[in-house]
């Protein structure tokens, strides 16, 4: 197979295990997946295969290939297929296999166990090997083509869009799922809290709105990551009402985050400086005010209001 690219790789495995792990129906024949799986995402490879044939050919930006120059995509463009269809595939065999082991049909949760070395290892033993060919287009004409009548594209385009909106639907309702077994909101605490009682209160939170894994840092001061989790760490200041974080201490916090790669969270009692909450927005920091004594929450900035609305994944862009 035609090597690609580190970020075409990337994609194609991203873009065939998400699809897999959230088909609505993992029990029907793989071999009639394949052709809408194909079709979602016919118009993404050759978009793909086109801009990997412009920096190959060393086109300026703007200037199309020709027909002669798309048809020599071809190996590229299957080469992006094979590899999204492969991820697609096993996403589904993983979620089949576990659903017959009794367990919970695992979903989206599988991109997590996806990326686990050891589960990568298994599926490249066990996982069943490619299972025929799609039709993918390119400028000119069918690669891989499939002889099919106007009434069975028109079918197939039906299914296709019953399938997006079955899938869709089955996303919603593992996102409410999900929300409605998380723990409930701290109480109150009418008389405040310590500096650790407050680490202690952010974590809650934090648990409350998605992230399942937050766990307290030793304590160590005021200082460093305060509450910590697979995807976000935070920092948690407890103040006066009226004391001001200043702009020095975000940058310690977005530089730490950066380092462990994860996304950075600030809660504070008191407020923001001005300076700290112009380079919080264009870090991408969520800043949450607490207040402990009546349980409330509330964004300083726009990942802030999110965060403290709809949850952490939602304002990070992360599983929950």
């Amino acid at each position: 197979m035609t090597e690609l690219e580190p970020s075409d790789q990337q994609w194609a495995i991203e873009t065939g295990a998400r699809w897999g792990a959230s088909y609505p129906v993992v029990d029907g024949d793989i071999r009639q997946v394949l052709p809408l799986f194909a079709e979602s995402i016919n118009d993404a490879l050759n978009k793909r295969t086109i801009a990997y044939l412009q920096r190959r050919l060393g086109l300026p930006a703007g200037v199309e290939v020709t027909d002669a120059q798309a048809a020599s995509g071809g190996p590229y463009l299957l080469a992006l297929m094979q590899t999204a269809s492969r991820e697609m595939q096993w996403a589904i065999w993983w979620r089949v296999q576990a659903i017959a082991r009794g367990e919970v049909d695992p979903g989206l949760g599988y991109l997590q166990r996806r990326a686990e070395p050891a589960v990568l290892k298994y599926l490249e033993a066990y996982a069943p090997a490619l299972i025929g060919s799609a039709s993918v287009k390119l400028n000119d004409g069918t690669v891989h083509s499939e002889t099919l009548t106007f009434s069975e594209r028109r079918r197939r385009r039906q299914a296709l869009k019953a399938a997006d909106r079955q899938r869709e639907r089955a996303l919603i309702l593992q996102h409410e799922q999900m929300r409605a077994m998380r723990p409930p909101a701290p109480a109150s605490q009418p008389y405040g809290v310590n500096h650790q009682g407050a680490e202690r209160l952010a974590a809650d939170w934090m648990r409350h709105l998605g992230v399942r894994d937050a766990i307290v840092t030793q304590y160590s001061g005021d200082g460093g990551v305060d509450v910590d989790s697979r995807h976000v760490v935070a920092q948690v200041k407890n103040l006066h009402p009226a004391a001001a974080v200043p702009v020095a201490q975000i940058r310690d916090l977005f530089g730490t985050a950066t380092h462990r790669g994860k996304g950075a969270v600030l809660f504070t009692s008191g407020v923001v400086s001005k300076g700290g909450l112009e380079f919080a927005e264009t870090a991408g920091i969520a800043l949450i005010h607490y207040n402990a004594e009546n349980g409330s929450l509330t964004g300083l900035n726009l990942r802030g209001r999110v965060a403290a609305t709809e949850g952490f994944p939602a304002a990070f862009g992360f599983e929950e």
